[in-house]
């Protein structure tokens, strides 16, 4: 994932004039969202993903 610095770095590239409360909100914006997608994916994974990534998730060797 990408850390604070990365995400500001990307807005402030395409939002050159982006104000420093704006940056803030639109980070932890980003944030939210990346960890509301990385939730959703490990979830996915878990659930509908193969036996041996399933098993790669818990470290787990599974032969297949």
């Amino acid at each position: 994932m990408l850390d604070q610095a990365e995400i500001q770095k990307i807005i402030r590239e395409n939002l050159p004039d982006a104000d420093n409360d704006l940056l803030c909100r639109l980070t932890e914006e980003v944030e939210k969202e990346m960890e509301s997608h990385a939730q959703l994916f490990i979830r996915n994974l878990l659930t509908q993903g193969s036996a041996k990534t399933r098993g790669a998730l818990f470290n787990v060797d599974i032969k297949i």
